[in-house]
């Protein structure tokens, strides 16, 4: 998974193509005659959000579009099969408009508990993207090659970026104002826990031997201090 390639570069354009389309979806819903369409075919009128509510519910798909762009392209040097760029994808499209749907059904204004919202969204972006970035610029230093990077953020979760993820979806659904959009992050965790990180772990398992052993056996696998 490590191995850097350029073969699947028109993968990484289609993924990344797919979730612009669903960046640009969003905006003309919360912002555009979106709104219109969508209260036609629900037969129901959305909310009257506030300017500041739309700008910061947009503001976080955006954001995560630009850490997905960075991570497809600058952190990711595995290949990405076809099946990936395009289930993921359309997975990411279909999560991005629906906080989008929900946001305009109903958040009409942000409360004290958002901001404290969207602080934690933040230091979930934190996590996952600085910890890849730390990772990254060890590994281009060739005293550490065929070596486990266990250091930084990775100390405290042998996976923190994918936790970095829970948090901030789990911040954003909830910023919808829709417990409804709690589906997602539970369906991202349970991928993580089930299929992304036993997946990952063999390969490691497979590729650092001794090294891998000791770092799991004195590291939480997923969440800080508990799991």
């Amino acid at each position: 998974m490590e191995r850097a390639t350029n073969k699947s570069i028109k993968q990484k354009i289609v993924f990344a193509g797919i979730h612009f389309i669903s960046i640009v979806v969003a905006f003309w819903i919360i912002f555009l005659n979106g709104q219109n369409l969508i209260a036609g075919i629900f037969g129901q009128a959305t909310i009257a959000n506030s300017d500041l509510t739309k700008i910061i519910i947009f503001i976080c798909a955006l954001v995560y579009f630009v850490r997905h762009i960075i991570a497809l392209f600058f952190f990711i040097k595995r290949e990405v099969a076809w099946g990936e760029a395009i289930g993921v994808g359309f997975f990411i499209a279909v999560f991005q408009i629906l906080f989008a749907i929900l946001a305009i059904y109903n958040k009409e204004k942000l409360y004290t508990y958002d901001w404290v919202l969207l602080l934690i969204y933040f230091f979930g972006s934190f996590l996952n993207t600085f910890s890849e970035l730390r990772r990254m610029i060890w590994k281009k230093d060739q005293a550490n090659k065929g070596k486990l990077y266990t250091q930084g953020l990775f100390k405290y979760s042998m996976h923190i970026n994918y936790f970095g993820d829970t948090v901030l979806f789990t911040a954003f659904a909830l910023l919808t104002g829709s417990f409804w959009a709690l589906s997602v992050p539970i369906l991202i965790t349970l991928g993580f826990i089930f299929y992304h990180i036993p997946e990952l772990d063999n390969y490691l398992r497979n590729k650092y031997n001794e090294q891998f052993t000791i770092y799991e056996n004195k590291t939480k696998k997923f969440i800080p201090w508990l799991y």
